[in-house]
């Protein structure tokens, strides 16, 4: 989960509160969890890329919101496009 002081400061300068940084860690959780079972089940890897692309938007416009710098936004980009191609190689 989006666990440190760092982190909490991260989410409170974002305008979101406490509770909201558990909760995207706990979807994080999921959604890997159901990209491994997509591993064995392709219905579930397409499900995981769906989640992972809705998030990683979430991410990309938080950042994009509060005027962060493009390289904090590297990972939530690498991501999406991850999650794109599960999408596609699994629909």
């Amino acid at each position: 989960m989006k666990f440190g002081s760092q982190m909490a400061e991260e989410f409170k300068r974002y305008g979101y509160p406490a509770g909201f940084r558990v909760f995207t860690g706990l979807v994080e959780i999921v959604i890997a969890a159901i990209l491994i079972c997509g591993l064995w089940f392709d219905e579930l890897a397409a499900w995981g890329g769906i989640l992972i692309v809705v998030t990683m938007v979430g991410a990309i416009v938080t950042h994009l919101k509060v005027k962060d710098a493009a390289n904090k936004m590297m990972m939530p980009i690498l991501l999406l496009i991850l999650g794109i191609i599960v999408l596609v190689i699994n629909i």
